[in-house]
């Protein structure tokens, strides 16, 4: 992220907390409730977001060398990610060119090769097929038409997003719009994995929602770290993402008119 841009949202946010006021729309916006339950819009949604943009799927301490890979369901569509001999991640429909079995359960591991439990196809991390069970029953077989279905992939920040659509074209990059500079500043890949959780919920946007409110920090988190944030929450758009910030009242330190 360029420096200028971090300085003109510190003096934002100075302003802010300076003047204890956040930014404002020129109305009070309604959310019409139907956006929640509405089972065309969770359609719409499936189809327009997550079948369709790059998902971070993955972090690079899950995959922390060659021949680590993951499996998970995003969005209904089963991926498998690896990490090839050359330390490359690459990313595929986690399903067998044969019978479509798939090829690894759900979670991370080591593996050489990914062979398919049904039928004992053999697959490089590359995603080429490698081996095929009793070969001669299958006649002159190219095997370099068999390999697995890749996805499009690209490892920022320490994060793996992934585009859950084999036939999408989307830049990842552009879609990014620099948002991976801004999350560059975590040092995600020098992070250890340590466990993982499925929480099961409700309507996405319910839980997108909690993260973008901080109004309730100073009551439902009154005994931990909610006391120390303002409950005026400051967005910055980076293209379709945005960074919530608060006013930070430890800026007024470096105000030469406070």
């Amino acid at each position: 992220m360029p420096r200028t841009q971090l300085i003109d949202m510190a003096r934002q946010g100075l302003d802010h907390a300076r003047a204890g006021t956040i930014a404002q729309a020129p109305d009070i916006y309604r959310v019409p409730a139907s956006n929640y339950y509405d089972p065309e819009r969770w359609q719409l949604e499936m189809s327009r977001v997550f079948r369709r943009l790059p998902l971070m799927l993955a972090t690079t301490a899950e995959l922390p060398g060659s021949g680590s890979y993951k499996a998970v369901d995003a969005a209904g569509v089963p991926v498998l990610i690896t990490r090839d001999e050359t330390g490359e991640v690459r990313a595929f429909v986690n399903s067998c060119a044969h019978r479509g079995a798939q090829l690894k359960d759900p979670g991370c591991g080591q593996a050489k090769r990914i062979t398919c439990p049904y039928h004992a196809w053999s697959y490089n991390l590359a995603g080429e097929l490698t081996n095929i069970y009793t070969p001669g029953d299958f006649g002159n077989l190219d095997k370099s038409a068999h390999g697995l279905v890749p996805l499009r992939c690209a490892e920022r920040a320490g994060l793996i997003w992934v585009l859950n659509d084999p036939h999408s074209e989307l830049d990842i990059d552009l879609f990014l719009s620099g948002y991976d500079e801004q999350l560059a500043h975590f040092g995600f890949e020098n992070w250890h994995y340590f466990d993982s959780r499925r929480v099961e919920g409700p309507n996405w946007k319910i839980a997108y929602d909690g993260y973008l409110d901080f109004y309730h920090l100073p009551i439902l988190h009154k005994e931990s770290f909610g006391p120390r944030f303002p409950n005026r929450p400051l967005y910055d758009a980076f293209g379709p993402h945005q960074r919530v910030s608060v006013p930070n009242p430890a800026l007024l330190e470096l105000d030469a008119d406070a």
